[in-house]
C-alpha cells in the first residue's frame, strides 16, 4: 500500500504546471449579453462566445508573438439585437507586463 502512495504522489508531482492565457469573468446576463471581443496591444479584435453565462477571452492566439515589457488587452461585451444588429459595449483596458527570460542563480556553493 505504501508504495501505490508513493507511486501515485511521485507520478502526481513529476507533472509541470503551466498558466493559461485567457481571461475568465461573469458575463452580465440580463443585459442579453451574446458573447465578447478581445484584441491584445494593436491586434484586431476576436469574438468569443459566452458559455453557460460566464466569458472565456482565450488569449493564446495573440501571446505567443508578444515581446517581453508592457501589453494591453481590450474588451467589450456585444449583443445582437433584431433591430439594432450588432450593440456593442465601450472598451476596457487590462494591462500586463511579460517578464523577459529569467537568468539562473549564481553564486551558490555547497559549505561543510
Amino acid at each position: 500500500m505504501k508504495k501505490i502512495i508513493s507511486f501515485v504522489l511521485l507520478f502526481m508531482l513529476s507533472f509541470s504546471a503551466y498558466s493559461a492565457p485567457f481571461v475568465v469573468c461573469d458575463a452580465p446576463t440580463d443585459a442579453g449579453v451574446t458573447g465578447t471581443s478581445s484584441s491584445i496591444d494593436t491586434q484586431a479584435f476576436i469574438d468569443n462566445d459566452l458559455v453557460t453565462g460566464k466569458c472565456k477571452i482565450d488569449l493564446q492566439p495573440g501571446t505567443s508573438t508578444l515581446s517581453n515589457g508592457l501589453h494591453t488587452i481590450k474588451v467589450k461585451f456585444y449583443k445582437d439585437d433584431a433591430v439594432w444588429g450588432r450593440v456593442e459595449s465601450s472598451t476596457t483596458n487590462f494591462t500586463f507586463t511579460k517578464p523577459g527570460v529569467l537568468a539562473a542563480p549564481g553564486g551558490l556553493v555547497l559549505q561543510k
